[in-house]
């Protein structure tokens, strides 16, 4: 049976039409896989509904399937459609973004919504966007699913005149979306530069300075001080396995907060409390640090240990809970901290602070360009999770760390 099918798969293929056909198909299903990839442990995140084609005057009314282009940090995954010219290239741009699907249990949704604005609404508009069970990718791939958003804004930065949209500011009765819910604004981004192979590193110390030594190698499970916190909760390091770029380590297993020394080095590219990151993340970080310099004539700003041993990590979240704000640290053990991956920096700049803050933009936009981000889970405005302007942290910790 199997050998009938493939010996017909490959005689099927043989046809140069049917060939082309063939790799086009693979090489959409290529960007849906990076694509879906990049959302994974995403929950909810906003979306720009887009016309199907050029030009097209079609809406949507809550009830069809459209197609979105997320947010945040999965806007550099697909290139904007209208930065090009060719109809041709931009209707496959438009092709490759992924189809999401109604949500009939929302009651924003149209029949159930007795707001007229909501009733319809075309490309341009912000949409909210979840997973639902699907049928392939293990039942993610063809589970998006939208709904409407109860105050509706539509993404002012993202250029779409070439789809026969315009957007500007209050827009049929729109409101101006926020700073983090808007697209990056065209030509303040650039995908992800890895380091050149071979290329110096001239902020990084191949020897820790004598205190961050002292500190990592200190991190050790038999140096344990406690596994409880001032809440009574017992905590542990969490385990995952290392399938980074250093050999002695790959396809180990590891505890957070608890690295070996030499997996960690120490940056000073960065200013303020010790900058230490993991050895695969080093490079992309002080390539970070001296962009950051270079914008704002000073350095980048650490305001605690960037790597948290499980020691540092008990002592963070009692302090957080002492302060009444234990929801801005993870439960020990846990933390992207203790895998050598994430920064706390100083937004203050100019008398502004946090979201506010010209230097907490400026990494909104520019962070991803070398590999990291700014979660938007730590700056949706959710009242259960504490927003975090001064958080950052590496894209792609499944590259790195699996569990």
């Amino acid at each position: 049976m199997a050998f009938s099918f493939f010996t017909a798969f490959h005689t099927a293929l043989q046809d140069p039409s049917s060939y082309f056909s063939f790799q086009k198909e693979m090489n959409l299903k290529a960007v849906e896989q990076v694509f879906f990839n990049s959302l994974a442990g995403t929950t909810v995140f906003d979306a720009v509904v887009l016309p199907e084609d050029l030009g097209s005057g079609a809406t949507y009314d809550g009830q069809k399937s459209v197609r979105v282009r997320p947010l945040g940090i999965h806007d550099f995954i697909i290139p904007e459609p209208c930065s090009y010219k060719d109809p041709v290239k931009i209707k496959k741009i438009l092709a490759m973004h992924p189809v999401a699907y109604p949500d009939s249990n929302s009651p924003l949704s149209a029949g159930n919504d007795t707001n007229p604005e909501h009733q319809a609404f075309g490309g341009g508009v912000v949409v909210e966007c979840f997973f639902r069970d699907g049928p392939q990718s293990a039942g993610r791939l063809r589970g998006l699913t939208y709904r409407l958003k109860a105050s509706r804004s539509t993404a002012s930065k993202l250029d779409l005149k070439c789809l026969g949209i315009s957007l500007s500011g209050e827009t049929g009765g729109s409101r101006v979306p926020t700073e983090s819910q808007r697209a990056f604004e065209r030509g303040n981004y650039k995908p992800y530069e890895p380091a050149t192979e071979g290329e110096a590193s001239p902020g990084v110390l191949s020897t820790k300075t004598e205190e961050a030594a002292k500190y990592v190698k200190e991190s050790t499970k038999d140096k344990i001080k406690t596994h409880k916190t001032s809440d009574g909760k017992n905590h542990s390091p969490s385990k995952k396995t290392y399938i980074g770029n250093a050999d002695t380590y790959k396809n180990k297993p590891l505890e957070n907060g608890l690295l070996p020394a030499d997996l960690i080095k120490q940056s000073t590219s960065a200013t303020g409390a010790m900058a230490l990151f993991l050895v695969d993340v080093i490079d992309d970080f002080d390539r970070l640090a001296r962009a950051f310099e270079v914008e704002f004539g000073q350095k980048l700003s650490l305001t605690v240990p960037s790597y948290r041993t499980f020691n540092e990590q008990i002592k963070m979240k009692n302090s957080k809970i002492r302060q009444g704000k234990s929801g801005e640290a993870a439960p020990p053990g846990t933390s992207n901290h203790g895998w050598g991956l994430a920064f706390d920096f100083s937004t203050h700049y100019k008398g502004k602070s946090g979201f506010q803050s010209e230097t907490y933009n400026w990494m909104l936009y520019n962070a991803p360009r070398f590999g990291f981000h700014s979660p938007r889970v730590l700056r949706d405005g959710d009242p259960s999770i504490a927003d975090e302007a001064w958080h950052i942290q590496w894209i792609n910790k499944n590259k790195i760390w699996k569990d």
